[in-house]
C-alpha cells in the first residue's frame, strides 16, 4: 500500500498545531519522521486499519432487511394531551 497524501489546508492545521510543541518534543518528533522516511511502509497501515472495514456473514440486502424490519412505526401526528 502507498503512503497516506495529505493536502496543503490539512498540513497547515498539523503544523500550527505542532508549532505549539517544546523544542525538545519538536525535536524528538523529527527524529522520528525521520527514521519513517529510511524505511518507507514498514509501518504503514493496511486498508482495512485506515477505513475500518469488516467482514459480516450475511449479504448487505439481508442487513437492510433487518434495519427496516427494527423501525417502530409511529403516528404521523403525536399529541402530547
Amino acid at each position: 500500500m502507498g503512503a497516506l497524501n495529505v493536502s496543503d489546508k490539512t498540513l497547515r492545521k498539523y503544523f500550527t498545531f505542532l508549532n505549539k510543541l517544546d523544542d525538545s518534543s519538536k525535536t524528538k518528533l523529527i527524529d522520528r519522521l525521520k527514521k519513517s522516511l529510511s524505511n518507507p511502509g514498514k509501518n504503514a497501515p493496511s486498508i482495512s486499519e485506515i477505513y475500518g472495514c469488516w467482514e459480516e456473514p450475511i449479504s448487505a440486502e439481508d442487513q437492510i432487511k433487518e434495519i427496516h424490519n427494527a423501525r417502530i412505526d409511529r403516528p404521523s401526528e403525536l399529541n402530547f394531551e
